[in-house]
């Protein structure tokens, strides 16, 4: 059989996933143990588990307070605190809280006078064809009931108490000679198969003194160096009839741990003796359909996470319309600027068109200030008759001043025109960044549609992988079914008797 290593790396074959990139060991873990547990219900994993029936019954001898006291009998034992006494006589109950003798135990209440009849029952049961399953919680279903041995017997479960169907149960009480009770009851469980994750699956007991019969932990060495015994791990023991369950995680350091287990122990067990843990309970049939099961199992998980991305997809759709939007708005507030720049060019046109107006003018004023100028040149030192340089030299000053005047009109539509032309180049620098923003949320929304398209090509392989999953559970739940053991297809019914 497959170690546990060697059937998860099966299981990552089948899902064609060993590097672990999509169902870590973890996950993988979690989905072996599943299938585990689905093939015990086709074809159980069968246990048998040895208890004891209770039916002694006495009565009280004197009465002390709290306590139950029969001198006739003395039939108590260590192994009585927690079970149930019943006062048949008045019809009141106790549980037993401490052994003190074989003559007197402590009880929970004060029920027990003398004289007075009582009967014992296991602990949590109130009927003498009672066992109590509180240590059994990882079976699926039981598979029959042997009390006596060998003899089956019809069952019911309330919860976690087994009621035998027959009509007379014997005293249990053990003799100290002759022929002993018959007490036994043996159930088999039908239970989850078992791949067990230790590399070693031997051990030997280590306690120099051994163990009694009954016990139910137990200190284990030449183990495998570091590690953890699971709960649920079986194993045996040498030379004791048999198969114990761990009952909680134990951790190995040294090559040693501490186990704890049900049921008791059958017999004493000595010092050194060979334990040995079960490796796995899987046949060489059903081993490779509880791989596929498992790897079936995995695959039928992810789809679910997959149809997330048509999720994500839609998310992206919808940052891309966003982005659209931005997109139209960019360049619409660019075009808004460029017609302001438009305008603001043609402003400074017009503004320079009327500078040259007034430059125009200006030429003229300064031709008839040259004239005069000239004039009054001819008549410097001269003895002027009807007017002299002086007059045609403030004429001058007068054509220069008028001049002057069409030059700074001129020149004051030459700076309103360079405001315009410094606004038309605000404006189009601005429309350029708004068709930078608009490019850039192209590419926002162009990457968005990318992510959409992948997201959705994943979900689709999603859906493949479901189909695949689908199909493949079905394939090995129906292998699995035709599987079943012909004694688990009919019913039966035994004697009462």
């Amino acid at each position: 059989m497959l170690s546990y290593t060697a059937f998860r790396d099966s299981v990552e074959a089948t899902v064609q996933d060993s590097s672990n990139v999509n169902f870590s060991t973890t996950e993988l873990d979690t989905f072996i143990a599943q299938a585990c547990r689905e093939a015990g219900r086709y074809v159980p994993h069968a246990v048998r588990v040895s208890f004891t029936i209770e039916s002694r019954f006495g009565v009280a001898s004197s009465t002390s307070a709290s306590n139950l006291v029969d001198a006739t009998k003395s039939q108590f034992v260590s192994g009585d605190v927690g079970k149930v006494v019943r006062n048949i006589t008045d019809n009141t109950w106790a549980v037993i809280t401490t052994y003190t003798s074989a003559t007197s135990v402590v009880l929970s209440n004060d029920i027990m006078a003398a004289n007075e009849n009582y009967e014992i029952y296991n602990a949590g049961c109130t009927r003498t064809n009672e066992v109590s399953l509180v240590n059994i919680d990882d079976y699926l279903d039981i598979e029959k009931v042997e009390y006596p041995i060998g003899t089956n017997r019809n069952w019911e479960i309330d919860g976690n108490t087994l009621s035998i169907k027959v009509d007379y149960i014997p005293d249990s009480r053990v003799l100290t000679s002759g022929v002993q009770p018959e007490t036994e009851v043996l159930v088999w469980f039908k239970k989850r198969h078992l791949i067990s994750q230790l590399t070693d699956l031997l051990g030997a007991v280590n306690n120099a003194p051994g163990y009694a019969a009954g016990s139910t932990s137990m200190a284990v060495n030449s183990l495998q160096a570091t590690g953890t015994i699971e709960a649920g791990q079986e194993f045996t023991i040498a030379s004791t009839r048999g198969t114990y369950t761990v009952t909680a995680d134990a951790s190995i350091a040294g090559n040693a741990a501490t186990i704890s287990f049900f049921p008791g122990l059958e017999s004493t067990v000595a010092h050194t003796t060979v334990i040995t843990f079960t490796g796995s309970t899987l046949t060489p049939t059903l081993e490779p359909l509880v791989i596929e099961l498992a790897a079936a199992l995995a695959a039928a998980s992810k789809p679910m996470s997959l149809y997330q991305h048509a999720f994500t997809a839609v998310t992206a759709v919808a940052l891309a319309t966003t982005a659209i939007a931005a997109i139209a708005a960019r360049i619409t507030q660019a075009i808004t600027d460029i017609a302001s720049g438009r305008t603001s060019n043609t402003n400074a046109a017009t503004a320079i068109t009327l500078a040259n107006a007034e430059f125009d003018l200006m030429n003229p004023q300064i031709d008839l200030a040259v004239t005069a100028l000239s004039s009054a040149n001819g008549l410097v030192n001269t003895i002027p008759v009807g007017g002299g340089a002086a007059e045609y030299m403030g004429q001058a000053s007068s054509d220069v001043g008028v001049g002057s005047g069409y030059f700074n009109s001129g020149r004051q539509y030459l700076l309103e025109a360079a405001s315009d032309e410094q606004n038309a180049a605000t404006l189009l620098s601005a429309a350029s960044h708004e068709i930078q923003a608009g490019t850039a949320k192209m590419q926002e929304a162009n990457a968005s549609v990318q992510k959409a398209g992948m997201e959705l090509q994943i979900s689709n392989n999603g859906r493949n992988i479901e189909s695949w999953s689908r199909n493949q559970l079905n394939d090995t739940r129906a292998k699995l079914r035709r599987m079943v053991p012909n004694k688990y297809r009919t019913s039966r019914a035994y004697s009462r008797a």
